[in-house]
């Protein structure tokens, strides 16, 4: 009897999780924006990350005080090439990064290749 009660509990409690449960598709889950590689410069109130929009990476900084971020780069799209290595000087004023093959290891193959990227050999260099 007991235990008849106990699979009723367990079963409505399951069954009211499923109802409440938010649908959502990995599409979604995969394309949420998202930031990384978070870098800040020893001797300024200065940070640097790299900004993930549905495969579209770009580069943010932000100064103290009121810590708004700016974007410093305009790539567009998903186009295969990531951003890796992403370095501030310890005063903030430069910002270091590697772009395309690069980061991809030694057949400099792209990292996404269902995406419509040709291998290039391209970093970069922000002041």
């Amino acid at each position: 009897m007991l235990l008849c009660a106990m699979k009723r509990i367990l079963f409505f409690f399951l069954l009211s999780t499923i109802a409440f449960a938010q649908k959502f598709t990995i599409e979604q889950v995969m394309s949420a924006p998202h930031p990384n590689q978070l870098v800040v410069a020893k001797k300024a109130t200065r940070v640097a990350w790299v900004f993930n929009d549905r495969g579209e990476e770009n580069i943010w900084v932000a100064d103290g005080a009121e810590w708004q971020g700016r974007r410093l780069t305009s790539y567009q799209g998903d186009n295969g090439m990531p951003i890796a290595a992403l370095t501030i000087t310890p005063d903030g004023k430069t910002v270091i990064f590697s772009r395309g093959s690069e980061t991809t290891g030694k057949d400099s193959s792209p990292t996404r290749p269902h995406k419509y990227a040709r291998p290039s050999n391209k970093s970069g260099l922000l002041m």
